[in-house]
């Protein structure tokens, strides 16, 4: 169960999107929509997410008791009410190419991630693949746009492109 007076839980609306450096969005719940029964791809390490960028450790406290953390911090008091049936779904990471460079981007399960590799545990994730990423991609450039950038270069929606922005 999720709480309420947690800003970092989800709150309860239909609209849930994950934003990568402003530009970039994906609907998650579409994600999750595409992936429901698919087992999970492979498991995640905690290395491997302390590389991809996630705070792991918790804060670093220092000599007056400040603590240090990232801009991807997560509460110990929010990682602990993620309810347990919650933790066994697995992360949806989401290809995004521009050009012939392909990256991934982890879209849902970043709190959950953080919290069974803080528990020293695997983390199972799906990938999407690039179709599916591109499908759950919210388009916010234009048509003429986005074959500048070469993003998702060869695909092509199933779905009519609402742009935004």
């Amino acid at each position: 169960m999720t709480d309420t007076k947690c800003r970092q839980c989800p709150n309860g609306t239909k609209y849930e999107h994950y934003s990568f450096l402003g530009g970039y969005e994906w609907d998650v719940l579409k994600a999750r929509e595409i992936t429901a029964g698919r087992k999970a791809d492979r498991q995640v390490t905690p290395d491997e997410l302390r590389k991809y960028g996630l705070q792991i450790d918790p804060p670093k406290v220092g000599p007056n008791g400040e603590r240090y953390i990232s801009m991807m911090f997560h509460s110990d008091e929010h990682l602990a009410h993620i309810p347990e049936e919650k933790l066994a779904e697995p992360i949806i990471f989401a290809p995004i190419i521009v050009g012939d460079s392909t990256s991934y981007i982890l879209i849902d399960g970043n709190h959950r991630a953080v919290r069974l590799a803080r528990e020293g545990k695997v983390v199972p994730a799906i990938i999407l693949t690039p179709q599916e990423s591109f499908d759950c991609f919210v388009m916010k450039f234009t048509p003429k746009d986005r074959r500048r950038m070469k993003l998702f270069p060869g695909l092509r929606t199933k779905k009519k492109v609402q742009h935004v922005g």
